[in-house]
């Protein structure tokens, strides 16, 4: 005889997998319906259908998605622990009262899926494990917002496993100062944190520009979609995030109409321009090819021959670079970095092209006279230079303290007659990283250079 989760288990397999597609439909109409969502989340047949499929067929991934966007999904992932602790499942406090049990919730893939896809699970059962009163936190939030439980969160490496593989988790960090602050602080605890993969970063980024994570598989599917990106390059918070990983920075200067959405945004283009070390260097990495674990950051990328050489020949690692200030001055620290970018056309266009490039005044020591040169402070790589007027002309004599082998006359950055942008580094690579200061003989005050400030 069967009993009756049995039943409602096979009942419900009967009504989501005898197709595929209506079966879909059938758990969204569950589910917008408070009463039968109310039911569903207390089926343990129901719940384990969805919840408790470790190889996927034809619908589970979408079934999981709407249950777990769902506003039943904490009701459900306990009903759903009723299948391990049937007599413990009576609230998530009883649950998360054993330490060990956390633990096994914690370590085991298909458990953590489903009960780190609840906020107020996932909260409970990290504070469990870390060994804080659950009672104490009413989700996932308050553990991020408490400096006590984060601090014990980020010196666990299985709290910070569980961390990195729930999208909910991860949210709630990246909106707590508190929680980033205890994170940063624990080198381990950052690792994990900021590596975590595509479907987390995906889905944890959509939560974090008010999206339903149901949409989106992964931070590839989130970087394909007009929508998301917009939602995404609108929030402070949401590109923080994808700034601070490399497989969501990765996936972002992989699509060329992501990246535009991002960098058209005041919050977007920031994000970008700020990116980390770590992420910056394992995202130009994986976009040239390579194994971005070999590699701790930006200046290790920067620092290897074989590294540049991949990374100056991919238009889109060489984007990553170009649009990070991080990487700039990791560049412009390593001769070995400067010595590859200047020896590649796909790296020159991509420096040339690049969202950081600001432009300067120039004007000689004495004002407007030819005769007397001028010196200016900067640290940087040169794009172009213009002359201020068409009866001008401008001559860059030394970089640093290194000559250029232009004289007064020779007019090597502008010529008479010139008003617009010619191309500096196109024409003179190996005085284009400026570390300290430039000389020059100019004219007009107007007289300009256009650089990436490193």
């Amino acid at each position: 005889m069967l009993d009756n989760d049995m039943i409602e288990f096979l009942t419900y397999r009967n009504a989501m997998k005898s197709n595929y597609r209506k079966g879909v439909h059938a758990l969204r109409c569950i589910l917008n319906n408070r009463k039968q969502a109310e039911t569903f989340a207390g089926s343990l047949g129901g719940v384990s259908l969805v919840l408790g499929v470790s190889q996927p067929d034809g619908n589970s991934e979408a079934l999981r998605a709407l249950l777990e966007s769902s506003t039943v999904i904490d009701q459900a992932a306990l009903t759903w622990l009723g299948n391990w602790w049937p007599e413990q499942c009576d609230s998530w406090d009883t649950v998360a009262a054993d330490q060990g049990r956390c633990n096994t919730i914690a370590t085991d893939k298909l458990l953590w899926r489903g009960v780190g896809a609840s906020p107020v699970g996932a909260g409970k059962i990290l504070a469990g494990l870390v060994g804080q009163d659950s009672r104490n936190f009413a989700a996932m939030q308050a553990v991020a917002s408490s400096a006590t439980a984060m601090q014990a969160v980020a010196s666990s490496a299985t709290a910070m496993q569980a961390v990195a593989a729930s999208p909910v988790a991860i949210a709630a960090i990246y909106r707590s100062d508190v929680a980033l602050s205890a994170v940063d602080s624990e080198v381990s605890a950052a690792a994990t944190f900021y590596g975590a993969d595509s479907v987390a970063m995906g889905k944890a980024v959509v939560i974090l520009a008010g999206l339903d994570p149901a949409g989106y598989a992964d931070m590839s599917a989130v970087a394909a979609s007009a929508t998301a990106m917009s939602a995404v390059a609108a929030s402070a918070t949401a590109m923080s995030a994808v700034a601070a990983n490399y497989v969501a920075l990765a996936a972002l200067y992989s699509n060329a109409e992501a990246l535009s959405t991002a960098q058209g945004t005041t919050v977007g283009a920031a994000a970008l321009a700020g990116a980390g070390s770590v992420a910056t260097g394992k995202a130009a990495v994986k976009l040239a090819g390579l194994d971005p674990d070999d590699f701790a950051d930006m200046a290790a990328v920067a620092a290897s021959s074989t590294a540049m050489a991949a990374v100056a020949a991919s238009s889109t690692a060489m984007a990553a670079v170009a649009a990070s200030s991080t990487a700039m001055a990791a560049v412009a620290a390593s001769a070995t970095a400067r010595s590859a970018l200047n020896g590649a056309s796909v790296a020159r266009q991509a420096l040339k092209a690049s969202p950081l490039a600001t432009e300067l005044s120039l004007v000689s020591s004495q004002g407007q006279y030819w005769d007397n040169p001028g010196t200016k402070a900067m640290k940087g790589l040169i794009l172009a230079t213009k002359a201020g007027n068409n009866d001008n002309a401008f001559s860059i004599t030394k970089i640093d303290s290194t000559s250029t082998g232009a004289g007064q006359n020779t007019r090597n950055a502008a010529t008479s007659g010139s008003t617009g942008y010619l191309d500096w580094y196109e024409n003179y690579p190996n005085y284009a990283w400026v570390m300290n200061s430039i000389t020059y003989y100019a004219y007009y005050t107007t007289t300009k250079i256009k650089y990436i400030p490193c």
